[in-house]
């Protein structure tokens, strides 16, 4: 058996051939795989079954052909090719959109109107029907007559509502009631139905990755995941440049929480797949910069000993309209590798035009290409991302919603220059070794298995840092006095009211004043400490007035664990002033925690992330620098780094860096100084 490259220790460098609007009599086979060999690309995903009308470009003898290929057979001709090259090939699959609605109505995905879910000429079509037989068979005959090494399955989604017959039927028998018509989370058929859409979507993938794994157990199957950590129905809206996107996203789902829109819940599916792929477009949802990164630390941590490939943003057709420069496209590279994921891309319509812009990678490949790849990650703050709370309260309408929250207290949590990595609860409660901190960013909203984690998190001198929405302790009964239990036994506070201010936060720790505004809860203390107030003032020229002072943190003791509560929300208002003081009180509370002495850190000026991933006494640290890259696009170089390594390190033994920086080894003071550094940097390193 072959041993695959997405098997061993190299990261994938992945481009998806997309051929709906290639020009197909001119498409030269041959000078797209050695363009993307020149430029060190190691696996191509071929349009096997396409995604605008669900064509094929290979002779099928259950999927319609293109018209425009003729007798030409692209997966055949690819086949040929990597006979000459060392390259993986993935056959790609629209498991979607297709014209064969055309001749079959009712296998075409349903809105709440009865509408067809359409894009272009071709309709959406129900996971339900059997069109995923059709496609199964086409899956199945390429595994056998073509030499590829798996397959990717796009868009194993549901498109709309869907209430086609197929849908109706379905959820009728195996529940009962009737599709619902609108979305309401405390609807117990909606959220059954909720549950029901997903179980669709994964009982699909289940079905396709156990049958193709009979035919070849060395077959790598993967499945689209969309937008993880991201709402993005209002943003979508703007952008018209391929079909009315109102016409695909109808209004019924202003407010839905774009994953649970597509019925796609990769806490669930991941199992199903081989490798997890996550599409990141950041610009269409309006994520920052380092939100692909995010992403995938958030993914992989449901499965460490998997790959993950982000599928992200070009600047040329048809996400030319994203106008991505050149440090875009290293930062997000290097972020996505320094969180523990590879490099895909989409190639649209590929021309004689556009290949020399993939050879340019070859010099940027050569330097990551040699950074080993370590499976495990070392960090002391797990942010905890919960899709619970961002389908309960995500609105898209306004700026204090779980999701904005989530991405600004993250950037808060990066500027602070701990090590940090982003987890579900699935991915924390099957954690080997716990997190010394966690953080919960706008949680409102607990299971009862939340709750017992989070005592007995506490119970074993876990910490915790919280901010944001008064938490509510959801489960069957009465969820007020749930509410307050959930409250009381991890905050040690109980909720009086809530209501807008304006003021001063101080944190009596270090005497620190934060400016600070919007809707505060006011807490009243049970078993916890106050190291914090609120000055609330008249005006913004106002000073800050000790007689009128509101307990704002809260710290509870529970055995040998703490708890700090705000009762504000820090970070949106971080996020709109900048202020240092407010990155000085957390950088505060989490020193104490932590502990300097042992633990990477810096405390170095400039926006930067600090990684650290081990391999027995191999460590390797990222620096990902990204000062006003967000701003423009171009990243403003560092000087005079320094990281600061664990005081038990007797001696480091320095093996290499990968960047083009300086760096220097200090072990009398315990420090890895980089004299300058550009975008990124990684460093190699030994413990003696």
């Amino acid at each position: 058996m072959r041993e695959l490259i997405w098997m061993d220790n190299k990261h994938i460098r992945s481009v998806t051939l997309e051929l709906s609007q290639a020009n197909m009599l001119d498409f030269d086979t041959r000078q797209f795989v050695e363009s993307l060999i020149k430029g060190n690309f190691n696996t191509i995903v071929c349009f096997a079954v396409g995604y605008l009308n669900g064509e094929a470009y290979f002779n099928s003898k259950y999927v319609k052909k293109n018209n425009e290929i003729k007798d030409r057979d692209i997966l055949n001709e690819i086949s040929e090719l990597k006979k000459e090259y060392n390259f993986n090939f993935i056959a790609y699959l629209n498991t979607q959109f297709s014209d064969i609605y055309k001749k079959n109505s009712s296998w075409a995905q349903r809105r709440v109107d009865n509408k067809k879910t359409t894009q272009l000429d071709a309709a959406a079509i129900c996971l339900n029907s059997p069109y995923n037989e059709v496609l199964l068979n086409s899956a199945k005959e390429i595994s056998k007559n073509y030499n590829v090494d798996g397959f990717y399955f796009d868009e194993v989604s549901f498109q709309s509502w869907c209430k086609c017959n197929f849908c109706k039927r379905k959820y009728k028998k195996d529940s009962g009631e009737k599709i619902p018509n609108k979305i309401n989370f405390h609807n117990k058929n909606f959220l059954n139905w909720m549950t029901w859409r997903e179980t669709q979507v994964n009982e699909l993938m289940k079905k396709f990755y156990n049958q193709l794994k009979k035919i070849n157990k060395n077959n790598i199957i993967f499945f689209q995941s969309a937008f993880p950590i991201s709402s993005t129905f209002t943003k979508m809206k703007d952008f018209q440049y391929i079909n009315p996107v109102g016409n695909r996203v109808p209004q019924v789902y202003d407010g839905f929480y774009r994953p649970s829109f597509y019925a796609q819940n990769i806490e669930r599916n991941y199992k199903f797949n081989d490798i997890i792929s996550i599409e990141p477009w950041r610009k269409i949802v309006g994520a920052p910069i380092w939100w692909p990164g995010a992403c995938t630390s958030y993914v992989r941590n449901l499965d460490t000993s998997k790959n993950v490939l982000p599928l992200m943003e070009l600047p040329h057709f048809p996400w030319s309209l994203l106008n991505l420069n050149k440090d875009e496209i290293v930062f997000n590279i290097a972020d996505v590798q320094a969180n523990g994921g590879g490099t895909w891309y989409p190639m649209y319509s590929p021309d004689k035009k556009n290949l020399k812009f993939w050879t340019n990678f070859k010099v940027l490949f050569e330097k990551f290409n040699k950074i080993p790849k370590f499976n495990n990650q070392i960090f002391d703050i797990a942010v905890v991302f919960s899709k619970n709370n961002a389908e309960k309260t995500n609105n898209n309408k306004n700026e204090d919603n779980y999701i904005d929250d989530f991405n600004n207290g993250l950037k808060l949590i990066k500027e602070l220059k701990f090590t940090y990595s982003i987890l579900s609860f699935e991915s924390i409660y099957n954690l080997k070794t716990q997190p010394k901190i966690i953080v919960l960013l706008n949680h409102e909203y607990f299971t009862k298995k939340e709750y017992i984690y989070f005592k007995n998190f506490l119970s074993r001198g876990g910490k915790i840092l919280s901010w944001g929405k008064s938490p509510k302790y959801l489960d069957s009964g009465d969820t007020i006095q749930k509410s307050e239990l959930f409250k009381k036994n991890i905050y040690g506070v109980k909720e009086l009211k809530q209501r807008p201010f304006f003021g001063y936060l101080y944190y009596s720790n270090t005497n620190t004043l934060s400016p600070t505004y919007g809707s505060n809860i006011f807490y009243k203390k049970i078993t916890s400490s106050n190291i914090g107030y609120i000055f609330e003032g008249e005006s913004m020229f106002a000073t800050p007035d000790e007689d009128n002072q509101i307990p704002a943190i809260f710290i509870n003791k529970k055995e040998s664990g703490e708890a700090i509560l705000f009762s504000n929300n820090p970070s949106l208002i971080w996020s709109k002033t900048r202020s240092q003081s407010t990155i000085n009180i957390f950088k505060d509370i989490i020193t104490k925690w932590l502990n300097k002495e042992k633990i990477f850190y810096s405390e170095s000026i400039g926006n930067f992330s600090l990684y650290v991933w081990r391999k027995n006494m191999r460590f390797i640290i990222w620096i990902i620098n990204f000062t006003n890259i967000e701003e423009n696009g171009v990243c403003n170089p560092l000087n005079n780094i320094e990281i600061n390594i664990p005081r038990s390190f007797k001696k480091i033994k320095y093996v290499k860096n990968f960047g083009s920086s300086k760096i220097v080894i200090d072990n009398l003071k315990k420090k890895i100084k980089i004299k300058n550094m550009n975008v990124w940097e990684c460093i190699e390193f030994e413990k003696i």
